[in-house]
């Protein structure tokens, strides 16, 4: 990703380092793991699970906030 970023003059911001320990299992966990219920009228054609699932919690949202306020 960072090569396609800078190839067009883009600047590429590395959000791992804030989710160091904190992705799925981590402590706290930042991202969500595999969610079977509170499905969106979204999910309707799709196959369990959740379309939330592996997507950032709130507090993800935060850490990739954090990355890209830094860069600015």
């Amino acid at each position: 990703m960072k090569a396609a970023a800078t190839s067009v003059g883009a600047t590429f911001v590395d959000p791992a380092p804030d989710f160091q320990g904190k992705a799925i299992c981590g402590d706290p966990e930042s991202i969500n793991g595999i969610v079977l219920t509170g499905r969106s009228e979204a999910d309707n054609d799709s196959p369990n699970p959740s379309m939330k699932s592996f997507h950032p919690k709130i507090s993800g949202a935060r850490l990739y906030a954090n990355a890209l306020e830094r860069a600015l």
